[in-house]
This record gives C-alpha cells, sequence and structure tokens, in this order.
C-alpha cells in the first residue's frame, strides 16, 4: 500500500522504570529508578545517570534539573552548563527560559546570563516572540527585549499560538491578537477551552463543545459527542455511547467509535485500546501494531485508575507489556 506506514520495536519489554517515562523530546526521555530521575535514548540506556530529584525534559538542547533546593540546566551529555540559578525553571523556547528568584521571574539566556530581570509576579515562555509576564494581579506580554508589548492589564492570559492568545476577562475565555485587539470576543468558560492550532480551537460553552475558526465562526459542531478532544494531525477523538473514534475537521466521523480509549496522532498513529490491550492505527482506521500492550491500572492496587497509552513523538513511543517497557519506533 502506497505510503505505508511501518513501526520496528527497537527494544523489547524489558526495561524497568519506577515511574512513567516522558515522551522523547529532542532524542531522550526522562526515566526513574530508586526515586531518582535521568534520561533514556531511543535503545532504552540511561545517559544521563538518575541522580536527579526531579527533571523537565530538553528543550532547545538544555534541560532544567533538580539535584538539591533550586533548579540548574544541564545539556545532553549531562554536564551542568548554568549552576542552581533559580528556585523554579521553565524550558528553553528560542533560547530564553522563564528563571525565579526570591518569589520573582525573569529570563536568562543560554549563558545564563539575565537578559530580562526578575521583575514580574509570574511568567509563561516565549512563544512567537512575546512571552506572558504578571504583576500586581494583571497579565500583559513583553517582548525578547523586555518591552511591554500588551499592556499588563488583564484578568488571565494564555500563550500566543497560531497567532492568537486566549485572554480570560470576567471569567470568561476570548482571543486577542498581537496588537492587544480581542479578536474573538470573550464567551467561552475558560476551563477547558483550548489555544488555537490549525487555525481552529476547541471551545465550550455554556458545557457545550465546539470548534471555532479564527473569526469565531463554528466550523463543527459536537454536541453528539460526551467527551471531544484536540485536533492533532487533522482528526481529534470523540466519544459516543462509551466508545472512542475520531473526526475530521468538517465533524465527520472517519475512525468509527469502537474503541475503550483513543488518544492523539502522532507520526500518522494514534494509540488506541480495545479490550484492555493498546494498538496503535493509521488515519484509515487500519491496525498497524496490533493489540498486544497493557492497558491497566499504573497506579497500583488500591490506587485511582489510571490508563497509559503513550503517542508517538519524533516517531518513538514507549510501550508497557507485564510490567515492562519497550521503545517503538516508525520506520524513517
Amino acid at each position: 500500500m502506497s505510503g505505508e506506514i511501518k513501526v520496528n520495536s527497537i527494544v523489547g519489554p524489558s526495561l524497568e522504570f519506577q515511574y512513567i517515562p516522558s515522551v522523547f523530546i529532542d532524542g531522550m526521555a526522562s526515566a526513574a529508578k530508586n526515586g531518582n530521575y535521568g534520561f533514556i535514548d531511543k535503545t532504552g540506556e540511561f545517559i544521563i545517570p538518575c541522580v536527579y530529584h526531579a527533571v523537565d525534559s530538553f528543550r532547545d538542547g538544555l534541560a532544567c534539573v533538580q539535584r538539591h533546593s533550586k533548579w540548574e540546566y544541564i545539556n545532553k551529555a549531562g554536564q551542568t552548563v548554568i549552576p542552581e540559578v533559580s528556585e523554579i525553571s521553565g524550558w528553553f523556547n528560542n533560547g530564553l527560559a522563564n528563571v525565579q528568584q526570591e518569589g520573582m521571574h525573569g529570563f536568562i539566556n543560554k549563558n545564563g546570563e539575565f537578559v530580562i530581570p526578575c521583575i514580574y509576579d509570574a511568567a509563561g515562555v516565549f512563544s512567537e516572540g512575546l512571552a506572558a509576564v504578571g504583576k500586581h494581579g494583571k497579565c500583559g506580554f513583553i517582548n525578547r527585549n523586555g518591552d511591554i508589548i500588551i499592556p499588563i492589564e488583564y484578568d488571565m492570559i494564555r500563550n500566543f499560538s497560531d497567532g492568537l492568545a486566549g485572554v480570560i476577562q470576567d471569567g470568561k475565555l476570548g482571543y486577542m491578537d498581537k496588537t492587544g485587539d480581542i479578536v474573538i470576543d470573550c464567551i467561552y468558560d475558560e476551563a477547558e477551552s483550548d489555544n488555537f492550532s490549525g487555525g481552529i480551537a476547541r471551545v465550550y460553552k455554556n458545557g457545550e463543545v465546539m470548534f471555532i475558526d479564527k473569526t469565531g465562526n463554528i466550523v463543527v459542531k459536537c454536541g453528539e459527542y460526551s467527551k471531544v478532544g484536540v485536533f492533532r494531525e487533522e482528526l481529534a477523538a470523540v466519544t459516543k455511547d462509551s466508545k472512542r473514534g475520531f473526526i475530521n475537521q468538517t465533524g465527520e466521523i472517519v475512525i468509527p467509535c469502537v474503541y475503550d480509549e483513543a488518544y492523539v496522532f502522532g507520526g500518522g498513529l494514534a494509540g488506541v485500546a480495545k479490550d484492555g490491550k493498546v494498538g496503535y492505527i493509521n488515519k484509515s482506521g487500519e491496525i498497524v501494531v496490533p493489540f498486544r500492550y497493557d492497558y491497566d491500572n499504573l497506579s497500583g492496587p488500591g490506587s485511582p485508575k489510571w490508563m497509559f497509552v503513550n503517542p508517538f513523538r519524533e516517531n518513538l513511543a514507549l510501550v508497557r507489556k507485564d510490567g515492562k517497557w519497550g521503545i517503538l519506533e516508525i520506520e524513517a
């Protein structure tokens, strides 16, 4: 079949980790043993040992990790390149990271130099050239020079995505552009509505879910579904009669609701669960990875049930069988 996706098991279910590993980012995933975290490569080998109390994923070639009370940054060789700089650290994005000192937030570069001083009560990551910052209970946006681009006067804001940022006023969500103009009125439920991606956003209004375009027009109505996921690779998981399937961006069911669970697409594949086992399907609904991996309680006996399916990211996915982990890779 033309365009057929092939998946190889590069590591069989033989790896033992204490907690659920992260997805692969920058070719590495965090994993834990004996209460501490390190990083594995796609062969499952620990190339950075488990010596950290907490870690975040690698971004822009660096990861923030915590060995003692403060956070530091390491490179992919495990070398500390920015020592204990922050009480709370964020990941690098486009060369800058949000750090906190004495309760205030600012931004450093990859040399550990402050390019924006710690003068804000809160700060996000830089996205599309702007970062959300907060002061005295209000929020706005700054650029990479620290200039205030959108005044600090909003109740709550989100990062820019697809040219628009969520803005919350009086408990309702709308969207603003990079000039600060609110282009979609604040009429949506804030808790579950999403950022824009691919020209559309999932929003909730009085408990009803729908997708809107960047003009605020409804493009997909989802009233018949009890649960609706976000679009990834032009498909979104939905629930109908307690079963999961996928719709396209016109709202048409393209993969029937026959699965116990369904997750986002990545690399052309989505993890789905049926009869207690996990496999992966393509966008035509064809089974590419058979239902052989575990989909059971990872929280332990007596704990709330917590199911797990790892999406493909960077063509890699971690899977679990009989309490041990393996790694799948989409063939290039």
